[in-house]
């Protein structure tokens, strides 16, 4: 059916009587064909007042439309929000909901500000300078607005804590509307797990399950040198030479100053 067509008749009809039921609500009906669903709209609910909103097809209609409608607006919103951070009431309600969740726990002897230098020697040192455990302090104090970014700060200088402030920072990320700024931080985390445990299995001699940790972590973190430089180390075991030395050439490029990537290359050759 030529839905154009229909809406020129209907618009027709609907000139002559501006009241003609029937005309609007077949009208209605071919601009939700042609997904134009704001006019569509317009017409069912001129349709629903003219009959009282006493026919359940016209209200079904309008009812379908209406939520369709409310759900692209809702998600053009969305996308376009500026990022807010959430209630405390709301980001301790969320934290709740993970039973075992690392970054939830309380701070541990050692890790406070306030921790005791002379008895506890270089723990005051460490938490002066680790963003991480600052973010930790700011979270039991809730001060989440701070979080984020003492976590690129322990990001930024590959404290001993990065991986925990990856997954913080990527958390508050999602906390606040953020998921694409999240979605790096959570892809570096899942790289790094699939890559120890791919060397886990090489140890175990589990080469086929090594290389398929290896392969989905390039996938997840095509610019992670780590990938290429163990699973170098992998393609040497199996003997497979001009592989091995293509993945230290790509380890070499993404970090020019590894050396061990470069001897691994020369001893491969």
């Amino acid at each position: 059916m030529k839905w154009t067509e229909v809406i020129q008749d209907c618009c027709q009809a609907v000139e002559l009587n501006p009241r003609y039921i029937k005309a609007l609500f077949r009208r209605a009906k071919a601009l939700e064909k042609q997904d134009n669903k704001k006019e569509c709209l317009e017409d069912v609910t001129a349709v629903c007042i003219l009959e009282a909103f006493q026919n359940q097809q016209s209200m079904l209609l309008a009812d379908k439309v209406l939520k369709q409608l409310g759900k692209e607006k809702a998600k053009d919103k969305y996308k376009n929000r500026e990022p807010m951070m959430p209630s405390p009431q709301f980001i301790k309600s969320y934290f709740s909901s993970f039973t075992d969740d690392i970054i939830s726990q309380p701070l541990q002897k050692g890790e406070k500000k306030d921790e005791d230098k002379d008895k506890e020697g270089e723990a005051a040192e460490v938490t002066e300078s680790s963003g991480y455990l600052k973010a930790k302090q700011y979270m039991e104090e809730e001060n989440y607005d701070k979080i984020i970014s003492e976590c690129t700060k322990e990001i930024e200088s590959g404290g001993r804590y990065t991986a925990e402030a990856l997954l913080l920072r990527a958390t508050f990320f999602l906390l606040i509307g953020n998921a694409t700024a999240a979605q790096p931080d959570l892809d570096r985390l899942r790289a790094n797990a699939l890559i120890k445990r791919g060397s886990m299995y090489m140890q175990q001699q589990q080469p086929m399950l090594s290389t398929q940790d290896f392969n989905m972590a390039a996938e997840i973190d095509t610019r992670n040198p780590d990938v290429y430089h163990h699973r170098g180390q992998l393609k040497i075991l199996l003997d497979q030479v001009d592989e091995a030395v293509g993945d230290f050439d790509e380890c070499i490029l993404l970090r020019p100053d590894s050396a061990l990537a470069q001897a691994q290359k020369c001893f491969a050759l």
